[in-house]
C-alpha cells in the first residue's frame, strides 16, 4: 500500500532559530542546509529531512541516531539499514510530501504550487500528444491541466530513478477525466506504472508514481511538533 503524508512548513518562525535541529540530521545534511542561500529552501530541506526520519522511526521501531542514508547510482536517497525500504519526497512552496510503499517497490512523488507560466514550455517539453491534449483544453483548465501531467511525469521520473537523464518528452502520460485513468507509455522499463493524484491545497498539484497498485485514499496531514517530537524524543517547544 502506498501512503503519502504531508507537512506545511512553518517558515512564519523565521530560520535562524531552527539552526538547532539540524542537530537531529546528519553532519553532511546540516552543513548542506547551512550554507543555503534562501531560508526557506533551507527550511523545505531540513524538515524533509525529519519528516522521512519519523517515518523510518515508526516503522522500523528504531532511534534517530540509528538512521543513515547512502546513495544509489542515480544519486537517489536510500535508507541504508533496509535498501528495499521505498520512499520518495518533494516540496513545493509551503508543503513537503513524502510517499512511502511496500519494500522493493519504485516510488515517485511531485508537488508543485500551481504559478502563471508561458504554456509554450510545454511545447518543449511534454510529448506531442500531451502537448495536443493541453492546447484542447479550455483556456480557464489549461494551466491546472499543465500541472497535472508535470507532477504526474516528474512522479514516473522520479519512480524510476532516471532524473534528469530521461527526457520528459520520451514517455506519455494519458489523463483520462471521465474514467480517473491515469496512465503511462513508455519504452524504458518492463515495470507496470500506476499513479494516483491527491488533493492537499487547491493552489497545488500532487501526483505520486509507483510499482505498487494500492494506494491510500487520502493525504494524511502531518504536524511539524509531531515530527519534532518522534526525532528529538521530547516535546517541541517555541524556538
Amino acid at each position: 500500500m502506498v501512503e503519502v503524508y504531508a507537512l506545511l512548513v512553518p517558515y512564519e518562525e523565521g530560520f535562524p532559530q531552527y539552526m538547532e535541529l539540524c542537530d537531529y540530521v546528519s553532519p553532511e545534511k546540516s552543513i548542506r542546509i547551512k550554507r543555503m542561500a534562501s531560508p526557506k529552501d533551507a527550511q523545505r530541506l531540513l524538515w524533509a529531512e525529519l519528516l522521512v526520519r519519523a517515518l523510518i522511526m515508526d516503522k522500523y521501531k528504531l532511534k534517530n541516531r540509528e538512521i543513515s542514508f547512502v546513495t544509489n547510482p542515480h544519486g537517489k536517497p536510500v535508507f541504508e539499514r533496509d535498501p528495499s525500504f521505498a520512499f520518495n519526497i518533494s516540496h513545493s512552496g509551503n508543503w513537503i510530501v513524502a510517499a512511502v510503499a511496500e519494500q522493493g517497490q519504485w516510488i515517485g512523488v511531485d508537488i508543485e504550487e500551481i504559478r502563471p507560466i508561458e504554456l509554450d514550455i510545454a511545447e518543449r517539453f511534454f510529448a506531442p500528444s500531451e502537448y495536443r491534449h493541453l492546447t484542447r483544453e479550455s483556456k480557464s483548465r489549461q494551466l491546472e491541466y499543465f500541472y497535472d501531467l508535470w507532477t504526474l511525469k516528474e512522479s514516473y521520473l522520479k519512480a524510476t530513478g532516471a532524473g534528469l537523464t530521461l527526457p520528459l518528452n520520451s514517455f506519455e502520460i494519458h489523463k483520462d477525466r471521465e474514467a480517473g485513468a491515469i496512465s503511462v507509455a513508455q519504452t524504458h522499463s518492463a515495470h507496470t506504472f500506476f499513479f494516483r493524484q491527491y488533493d492537499v491545497d487547491p493552489s497545488y498539484k500532487l501526483s505520486v508514481c509507483s510499482t505498487e497498485e494500492s494506494f491510500v485514499d487520502a493525504v494524511k496531514r502531518v504536524e511539524c511538533s509531531e515530527v519534532y517530537e518522534r526525532v528529538a524524543g521530547v516535546p517541541m517547544q517555541k524556538l
